[in-house]
């Protein structure tokens, strides 16, 4: 008779521990459109930004922090021509129960790398849309609207373990507004 032989648990490995399928999906579809709009925007001449699933253009300024003329309108025009080429990923998603539950098993992965965050809100005002809450908006969140509670570096390699389903849940530039 044969037996199953899985190799030992490494010791003070967490094996009870395992993420759900659709993170793995997520990050693949992210690194795809990632770089396909990181592409088509620094073809079309801007300096892009990406990580997290997102895509930003980062625009020129002048010593003083002032935008140089002309430079918004192109970066617009890019952006749009990228938007009409290249898909977002698909898993993104208007479902509030499917997003609930990928929310609840983000909160878990936080978790599980040693961050554990309050308890989300109910399902029923998550699904009502009374209620918003982002995993990383409350583990980065300080309270008095500075910098991260969390390092920057940190969140980009906590977004590769444990990603959100909708870019709705993600709160990536530590100066947007909470």
């Amino acid at each position: 008779m044969l037996s199953a032989c899985s190799p030992a648990p490494i010791e003070g490995e967490d094996v009870s521990y395992s993420p759900p399928a659709w993170m793995a999906d997520v990050v693949a579809q992210d690194e795809e459109y990632m770089s396909a709009m990181t592409t088509c925007l620094e073809d079309r001449g801007q300096t892009v930004m990406a990580h997290g699933g997102k895509v930003g253009i980062e625009t020129l300024s002048d010593e003083d922090g002032q935008i140089l003329p002309g430079v918004s309108e192109l970066a617009d025009e890019a952006w749009g021509e990228c938007s009409a080429l290249v898909p977002e990923q698909a898993y993104i998603s208007d479902d509030r129960d499917l997003e609930y539950d990928r929310m609840f098993d983000t909160v878990e992965c936080l978790a599980h790398e040693g961050y554990p965050l309050a308890a989300p809100p109910s399902r029923e005002a998550w699904v009502s849309g009374s209620v918003e809450y982002s995993p990383y908006a409350e583990l980065t969140e300080t309270g008095d609207g500075g910098s991260w509670a969390v390092e920057t570096d940190e969140v980009l390699r906590l977004l590769e373990v444990c990603p959100a389903s909708s870019q709705k849940l993600i709160l990536l530039d530590p100066r947007e507004p909470g």
